[in-house]
């Protein structure tokens, strides 16, 4: 797996996470009484992207972001995917999307990072592609994204029998709120 020099710069991120965890397990403050915290169904989802020259029909040179990574976390561990490990922009979507959209995260909200001014825009048309979604429900306010409720179609066999089951995911704006 290569990723890019610019990646390579952070050195080691995951070591720095586990070092963080341990101090935060060393020193977890004095006479904090014991509580249990309820399990917030969420994931945050963040993409990255660069801007590329490309032409457009007409000849003219015209710039487009393109997606680097996309990553996401669960409350409990981070799930990070670049472009550099995998052949398209597609598979890596579908590397992430298909890790998401599984019974695990049924009813999970998932936040993404300046959803309805960028991120989201650029997911949008991988989304509406997807032949195992389909879009539930939009939420708009003032031209942008606020709520995009999708069902994910799952096929499974129950005593002898083939059953469809519907999964149920709210995509929301972090910012619009």
């Amino acid at each position: 797996n290569s990723r890019l020099n610019i990646l390579r710069k952070v050195n080691n991120y995951d070591d720095i996470e586990n070092k963080i965890m341990e101090n935060q397990n060393k020193y977890p403050g004095n006479n904090i009484p014991d509580f249990e915290i309820p399990k917030l169904k969420a994931i945050t989802l963040d993409c990255e992207t660069y801007l590329t020259k490309e032409m457009d029909n007409s000849g003219n040179e015209i710039e487009t972001f393109k997606l680097l990574s996309i990553c996401f976390y669960d409350g409990i561990k981070s799930f990070k995917f670049y472009l550099t490990d995998f052949a398209s922009i597609n598979e890596m979507l579908d590397s992430c999307f298909d890790k998401i959209f599984t019974k695990y995260y049924s009813g999970y909200s998932i936040y993404i990072h300046n959803g309805a001014r960028f991120d989201l825009v650029l997911l949008m048309n991988y989304l509406l592609n997807r032949k195992d979604i389909s879009i539930d429900e939009v939420i708009y306010k003032d031209g942008k994204f606020i709520l995009l409720s999708i069902v994910k179609i799952f096929k499974v066999i129950i005593n002898g029998k083939e059953k469809t089951i519907r999964i149920k995911y709210h995509i929301k704006d972090s910012y619009l709120l």
